[in-house]
């Protein structure tokens, strides 16, 4: 098994790329399974955009991250 991330600067968001060779994620899988539960959930709380492709073989996970809300959200307003 292989797994690849990657941080990338894609305009003024932060671009997280995480890649494997796994035998890929199937569409009715997509939302239900606790590990995308739980990355959905933190990627909303960072106001965060995610995505999921399938690659041949495995699956790919886009997170892009508006810099100005991360900054705003791991420094709390006084």
């Amino acid at each position: 098994p292989v797994l690849t991330t990657r941080i990338l600067q894609s305009g003024s968001d932060l671009r997280i790329e995480v890649e494997d060779n796994g035998t890929g994620m199937h569409e009715a899988d997509e939302g239900s399974s606790f590990g995308t539960t739980l990355i959905r959930s933190l990627s909303r709380q960072l106001k965060a955009r995610i995505t999921y492709a399938a690659i041949a073989p495995g699956t790919r996970a886009v997170i892009e991250l508006p810099q100005e809300d991360a900054a705003e959200t791991a420094s709390p307003k006084e």
